[in-house]
């Protein structure tokens, strides 16, 4: 987990297939605090939903974290949830234990729910469990609905542009 900020020297310096080759080929950006944030390893990170509240001014530095995903070999998937045993761990009790998980496929990004308490929505569509229907694929710039914990999906490509826009 990193705020925005410390992508900034590699997304001014690196090619586009470099930068996704370091930090990973998608991005999941949240807005808030880094307060309640905490690093939990390579792929490991805890989200929190401390949103900063709309008197707060925005500081991108600051009030952006954002995450690299860095997919396994093959075609293992990334897993979302609320237990430190996922790739993506989100410390929210409206967030399953293991919520849902993403794959990466020549095709694009996809994700599917695992039958969670509270579902996974990507911009306000619900995404069926998984043996109840198709996954949905995720498009740069999506928004994607963990319980009550909202996250942009976003390509390496798009971040790297974002991070160069905001702060460069």
């Amino acid at each position: 987990m990193k705020s925005i900020g410390d992508y900034l020297e590699s997304a001014q310096s690196l090619a586009p297939e470099a930068f996704a080759n370091e930090h990973g080929q998608a991005f999941l950006v949240h807005h808030g605090s880094r307060a309640g944030f905490k690093d939990s390893g390579a792929l490991k990170t805890i989200v929190s939903d401390a949103v900063t509240g709309p008197e707060t001014p925005l500081n991108p530095k600051r009030d952006f974290v954002a995450f690299g995903l860095k997919f396994p070999e093959g075609d293992e998937p990334l897993w979302l949830g609320r237990s430190d045993d996922n790739q993506v761990a989100v410390p929210d009790d409206s967030v399953s234990v293991v919520h849902a998980f993403i794959t990466h496929r020549p095709d694009g990004f996809f994700i599917q729910d695992t039958n969670s308490r509270n579902g996974t929505k990507v911009n306000d569509t619900h995404v069926p469990p998984q043996g109840e229907g198709k996954p949905v694929k995720l498009e740069s710039g999506c928004r994607l609905r963990l319980g009550d914990v909202t996250l942009t999906f976003l390509n390496a490509g798009d971040f790297q542009n974002l991070v160069v826009r905001l702060l460069g």
